[in-house]
């Protein structure tokens, strides 16, 4: 009788103690360090992760950026979410801003307000400075597969206070800024998935320190940039916050590529200057989303070099030292590449890397490619 009513009281204290990060108080870990703040070791250690970044039987997962070792979102899993070969429960807790994971459409609007973006299976809101990206696992988006609340795109720190009009992504239309030619000496790998993407191994060492206090990029700012730069960061902050379902056409389709990809989607973005973009999947149809930009494929001539010098001057115009971008020279799959890659890196977005290879069949092909920090 002692015992079980010492099981009781214990069981009740713990789900008591437990309580503390349930609803808006979870956003607490937002821009926390992962393995250094008390605050997201006193999460963890309440909802199970320990030094794990998910617990699959209570629906929940975290991303931090791999660069910083920051938590940048928090994920909600419905009935049926899968990453990779993991599978989730329902998450039965409570979720910030009173959100549910039984909650539609119609009543994510009436709690989060009209959404940034809609897709066909995904909506984008923000509240209190954050992204919240629902996903849905049908099209008239009665059933939540994920809802992830996220730092805005590139920040590091949470402040509820922030404004939530200053997305990087933002469509502010102006006519592009006249660009420079840039003269440099200026590397490869085929793109593959992204969970590969994630560390930088290949590249020379880069410096950092600079990048914590670069600026963000508000509307202001945006007026004088480019629309390709407008573009990239698209890209990258759909493949940051969705995995690019925010951009992905509606059914997937097998679009003809360099690489002979199986698993293809087509995107809703064009990158100016571009022959092609797609989506796809590799090796699996199960794989990890990734997305590629070819620029320019065939028999290497003296127009790659012009088409490489074109967009190695559209990066350096945009993507300055100034905002923390590092400039880097990945090492070379062959040594003999006549075009270097080069990589822009920065650590509060990932990197843009200018990629040129030559398949055993003598074929070549000069795209952009993204390495996103998230886990």
């Amino acid at each position: 009788m002692r015992l079980s009513l010492f099981l009781l009281l214990f069981s009740l204290s713990s789900l008591t103690y437990a309580q503390k990060y349930q609803g808006d108080a979870l956003l607490s870990i937002l821009g926390q360090q992962k393995d250094s703040s008390e605050t997201y070791k006193t999460f963890a250690r309440e909802w199970g992760l320990g030094r794990k970044t998910a617990m699959p039987e209570k629906g929940i997962k975290v991303n931090k950026n791999s660069e910083t070792g920051r938590i940048i979102a928090i994920s909600f899993a419905g009935k049926g979410y899968e990453v990779g070969d993991v599978k989730f429960n329902k998450f039965e807790g409570q979720m910030p801003f009173g959100l549910s994971m039984s909650d539609d459409y119609t009543a994510l609007r009436n709690k989060l307000g009209v959404p940034k973006k809609d897709a066909e299976t995904v909506s984008k809101f923000a509240k209190n400075g954050l992204s919240i990206i629902a996903t849905f696992s049908n099209k008239s988006k009665t059933k939540l597969q994920v809802v992830k609340i996220s730092l805005g795109f590139g920040v590091l720190e949470y402040n509820p206070n922030a404004d939530e009009n200053s997305d990087v992504s933002s469509d502010v239309k102006n006519e592009p800024v006249k660009e420079e030619k840039a003269s440099t000496d200026v590397k490869k790998v085929e793109p593959a998935s992204s969970k590969e993407k994630v560390v930088i191994s290949e590249t020379m060492p880069a410096d950092f320190s600079s990048s914590k206090s670069a600026p963000r990029n508000t509307s202001a700012s945006l007026s004088k940039k480019s629309e390709f730069y407008k573009r990239v960061m698209e890209v990258m902050e759909a493949g940051s916050e969705s995995y690019f379902e925010s951009i992905q056409a509606p059914s997937e389709t097998l679009v003809s590529n360099f690489w002979n990809y199986k698993y293809t989607h087509q995107s809703t973005v064009k990158i100016p200057g571009e022959k092609y973009n797609f989506i796809y999947r590799f090796p699996f149809a199960t794989s990890q989303k990734d997305f590629v930009v070819v620029l320019k494929d065939g028999n290497y001539d003296a127009s790659f070099k012009q088409t490489y010098d074109e967009f190695l001057s559209k990066i350096k115009a945009d993507f300055t030292p100034a905002e923390g971008w590092k400039y880097t020279n990945p090492l070379d799959e062959n040594a003999n590449f006549p075009l270097k890659d080069f990589e822009a890196q920065n650590a509060k977005y990932g990197s843009i890397v200018l990629d040129y290879h030559q398949n055993p069949q003598g074929q070549s092909v000069l795209y952009l490619r993204f390495l996103l920090y998230y886990d």
